[in-house]
């Protein structure tokens, strides 16, 4: 069998959900993105309902490789399919967009994600601070970034003493 040329892809009808999971994560890490989003194909042409550690998973790749466009897009997809987007997709999805400094588009996510009642947790609040500190915005938006957000119970345990 080839490994170059997928060949032993046809031996995936007998994986389960999750270890096609960890084939799907494998390809990502492997810049194989493409093969990945077949695999996802696959699920859904033998009846699999992928679930959000599946799109995630995907959506990470496309960030790692700065195709953050296509990571929305997937986001968007996934719940139309009726997957959930949840807090590990958004943070996902906002630490790729202020990798690619776009900063507007990151807080727009940031409060739509709030809006629909999930609230960030600490890989959030740092992409965002570093996406800001990057962008050149940290000085212009220092108070109103903190107002009203629980700024003790992010660095909370840091050793940080704020």
């Amino acid at each position: 069998m080839s490994v170059s040329g997928f060949t032993w892809l046809g031996m995936i009808k007998h994986l389960t959900l999750f270890t096609h999971n960890i084939l799907i994560n494998s390809l990502c890490k492997l810049n194989r993105i493409d093969v990945g989003l077949s695999v996802l194909c696959g699920l859904f042409k033998r009846g699999y309902e992928p679930e959000v550690v599946t799109f995630t998973t995907l959506i990470k790749g496309f960030c790692f490789t700065d195709k953050i466009r296509l990571a929305v897009v997937l986001s968007v997809d996934m719940s139309k399919k009726g997957c959930p987007v949840n807090v590990v997709t958004y943070g996902t999805l906002i630490d790729g967009l202020y990798k690619v400094a776009d900063t507007g588009t990151a807080l727009r996510l940031l409060r739509r994600m709030e809006e629909s009642g999930l609230r960030p947790y600490l890989k959030v609040y740092n992409a965002m601070i570093d996406g800001i500190e990057h962008s050149g915005l940290a000085q212009a938006c220092r108070e109103p970034l903190w107002n009203g957000w629980p700024f003790e119970e992010v660095t909370r345990g840091l050793g940080a003493s704020y």
